[in-house]
């Protein structure tokens, strides 16, 4: 069966996940587990100071297992679909962190001063955000 619309890939059965719902589903997540993911982030940072490149290995490493651990469970339980959401996050974070990056191994498209600002950026969006979390007070209403 081809595509309806070429490119678009929804001729082949029904896909629950599309990115817009994936990048708010991740967003809400960030937003419930933003304490766990700022202690990830100063644990990563404190070692990779003394450690070059910690960071990148630790946040894929926290990954690949979170993903298993999710397979395991066969995406079918709410832990299941949070650990593959931690995954999906470490992976980002990981991407994040890395300042030299595996496709630009000649820093063309992104100088290794680029990726070291954007890396700083990055912890600190996390570590010294301009504004605070607050915790997501669940009314119900909003979610009907």
């Amino acid at each position: 069966k081809d595509d309806p619309i070429p490119g678009e890939k929804r001729g082949k059965g029904v896909q629950y996940l599309r990115s817009h719902q994936w990048v708010y589903a991740l967003a809400c997540f960030i937003q419930d587990h933003y304490r766990e993911m700022a202690a990830m982030m100063k644990y990563a940072k404190t070692i990779s100071e003394n450690h070059p490149g910690y960071d990148f290995r630790y946040f894929v490493n926290c990954s690949e297992g979170l993903f298993h651990r999710a397979l395991d469970e066969g995406l079918q339980t709410h832990n299941s679909r949070d650990l593959l959401m931690m995954a999906s996050w470490c992976l980002m974070a990981a991407t994040e962190v890395s300042i030299s990056p595996f496709y630009d191994r000649n820093h063309v498209r992104h100088s290794m001063e680029w990726r070291q600002e954007m890396r700083e950026d990055f912890y600190a969006s996390y570590l010294e955000p301009e504004v605070d979390f607050v915790e997501d007070i669940d009314s119900g209403e909003f979610e009907r």
